[in-house]
């Protein structure tokens, strides 16, 4: 929880509510009343609130046994099992009946299931949580093993069997797995598959509750996790408008103005400020600017773009293969030319997959990083389109129909497009048009912007050289008007 100083404090009780004053912090599913200094619930529950403490690095609290360990801000507590469960608050009380617990200088009150205070507070008691933590080596982190013995899930996780027959995780912690093989629910409650509901009284009593279901997060196995791995459609997206359009691979969101613009994500979400986008599976926190996943912020939205009447193509390096715009050429494992779906993508060197502008392939996870906040899925890479053959254009005389069917160009030569959107001739076989319109470059060159020259893909800084830069000014041809 922020802290007056504007620095972070930590509230001493999980999911707190964190209070306007930048001191204290409530308990979950209650609202701080700053006049009273109480935390108050609908049901007229009202108990005192709690100061934060300073951050601090995390640190585990081992538990009497010596081999179990409860999470920072816990108190281990013994179950009935004998074995010790953490109680997720600090300093807290361990109730006889082995299985709840209550905050300090409270009493546990059995016979209503209540913790109770010589001044008349009375607040619902905290359900331990069933195992806790065992003790792992120093940097290693902590999580559940699943029955198969080769997939695990982050600790406060549930393992659950996919439709697959691997395992999946659960985002919370001893959840009810559903027989769909999709979804989870939380302990208590059982899941109505037919409403995709949660219905019952979940064991943290917060009295009986109707709630959406929870998606199982495919992660207990494959490290590639390609079950979340993105397929496009190969054609552009059309606006609802049937006028405009977006770039394959993004999302047609209506801006303020009521016109359509492109979120620069595949079945992304529209934001409901007109103005901002992001993933699928995300949600929009406007208040905040970011897309969060459940209660975990997971990256920066995006700005929308205008929409375009009609897209063209990138040509990739070698001159042959193409990928539509917006995307991004990147090599497949077998050396040919794939598309990565979105634009001015990190192409990963496992040959398969690739990333957003300005983030790193960590393959082993199967994930795209960004310094030590983003994390989001990594992008498939889809085959590159091959351009039209030149042949079936060649008439009986040897000249080459351009696809506008009234151009044309001498046999050997390329049609390209001018400035002004009309065809032209490239007085080479094959050749690689520049966007420009102006010039043109032989096949398997490249054309660079600025400066505007032909070079080789590898050949990144050559323009620098005087002498090379002579040479690549001379490769490029000028794009011929025609009558």
């Amino acid at each position: 929880c922020k802290l007056a100083t504007g620095q972070y404090g930590c509230c001493p009780i999980p999911k707190a509510v964190c209070c306007s004053d930048g001191k204290h912090c409530c308990p979950e599913n209650t609202q701080c009343d700053v006049s009273s200094g109480k935390c108050k619930r609908g049901d007229e529950l009202s108990m005192d609130w709690f100061a934060k403490l300073p951050a601090l690095r995390s640190k585990n609290v081992v538990c009497p046994d010596g081999q179990s360990e409860c999470k920072s801000g816990q108190t281990c507590c013994k179950l009935a099992s004998g074995n010790y469960g953490c109680c997720p608050i600090p300093k807290a009380v361990c109730c006889s009946d082995m299985k709840h617990c209550c905050p300090e200088n409270t009493k546990c009150d059995v016979s209503s299931g209540k913790c109770t205070r010589g001044d008349g507070l009375i607040v619902d008691w905290f359900e331990k949580m069933p195992l806790a933590v065992r003790s792992r080596g120093q940097g290693e982190a902590s999580s559940v093993m699943c029955p198969d013995g080769a997939s695990e899930c982050e600790d406060g996780q549930t393992c659950c069997l996919l439709a697959s027959g691997k395992y999946g995780c659960c985002p919370i912690q001893d959840a009810v797995c559903c027989s769909d093989h999709v979804h989870c629910c939380p302990q208590g409650t059982k899941c109505n598959i037919q409403e995709k509901k949660c219905i019952g009284k979940p064991a943290a009593n917060l009295g009986v509750i109707s709630m959406d279901m929870i998606q199982i997060q495919g992660k207990g196995q494959e490290k590639s996790h390609p079950e979340l791995l993105l397929k496009l459609p190969t054609e552009n997206v059309e606006c609802p408008d049937g006028q405009s359009e977006c770039k394959t691979g993004q999302t047609c969101c209506k801006t303020a103005a009521g016109n359509y613009g492109c979120c620069p994500l595949p079945k992304a979400v529209c934001c409901s400020d007109m103005k901002h986008c992001c993933p699928e599976g995300t949600t929009c926190d406007v208040s905040s600017g970011k897309c969060n996943r459940g209660n975990t912020y997971v990256m920066d939205w995006m700005d929308k773009q205008p929409a375009v009447v009609r897209a063209g193509s990138v040509m990739c390096p070698d001159g042959q293969h193409e990928c539509k715009d917006g995307q991004t050429c990147c090599k497949l494992a077998s050396g040919q030319w794939g598309c990565c779906p979105i634009p001015k993508a990190v192409c990963c060197n496992d040959g398969k997959h690739c990333c957003p502008e300005n983030t790193k392939c960590e393959v082993s996870q199967g994930k795209c990083t960004r310094g030590t906040g983003l994390v989001s899925d990594w992008f498939e890479k889809l085959p590159a389109l091959k351009r039209p053959g030149l042949v079936e254009m060649i008439k009986k005389d040897n000249t080459i129909v351009c696809p506008d069917q009234k151009t044309s160009c001498p046999d050997k030569n390329t049609c390209c497009k001018n400035k002004e959107g009309k065809f032209g001739c490239c007085a080479y076989n094959n050749a690689v048009c520049c966007k420009s319109g102006t010039y043109c470059c032989p096949k398997g060159y490249i054309c660079d912007t600025l400066p505007e020259i032909c070079r080789m893909p590898e050949a990144k800084e050559a323009w620098k050289n005087t002498a090379n830069r002579f040479i690549q000014n001379i490769l490029r041809r000028k794009v011929q008007e025609q009558p």
